[in-house]
């Protein structure tokens, strides 16, 4: 499997030109982090969605985090009702998504969990430094 940043990178080819995809790989390298940094992990399926923009702060932070996907499949392309997702559903019947109400994306910062993607983001923006130094400046 690929991490979240080899699929982000792969992705961001497509519409990077060379410069700009040279300024991505240089800013996206490794980082060593400090043992008293948090460890994240964000879990959602394998597929952009509403998970995409947490991993696009991930990475323009240079924050390493696990990206847990869950793969899905249709039976029938574009027939909504046939998606196969086994992973998913063995999660929700375990009751590792009650947190976040059976949904995802769900983050876990430390072992809390976090649900629903505005929630997410607001949170690791403020987390990340992306946010203002006040709270108009957050609010724009």
């Amino acid at each position: 499997l690929e991490s979240g940043l080899e699929v982000f990178r792969r992705r961001l080819q497509t519409f990077l030109p060379g410069p700009a995809m040279s300024l991505f790989q240089c800013c996206s390298g490794g980082s060593n982090i400090a043992p008293d940094m948090p460890t994240y992990r964000l879990t959602y399926f394998d597929a952009r969605g509403v998970g995409e923009i947490a991993r696009c702060l991930f990475v323009l932070a240079k924050m390493p985090y696990e990206d847990r996907r869950f793969p899905m499949s249709f039976g029938t392309p574009g027939d909504f009702s046939t998606i196969k997702r086994p992973e998913f559903d063995a999660a929700k019947a375990a009751g590792e998504l009650d947190a976040s109400l059976g949904k995802v994306p769900m983050l876990e910062v430390d072992g809390k969990k976090i649900g629903q993607s505005k929630a997410i983001e607001r949170f690791l923006a403020r987390e990340l430094g992306f946010v203002g130094a006040s709270n108009v400046e957050a609010a724009q």
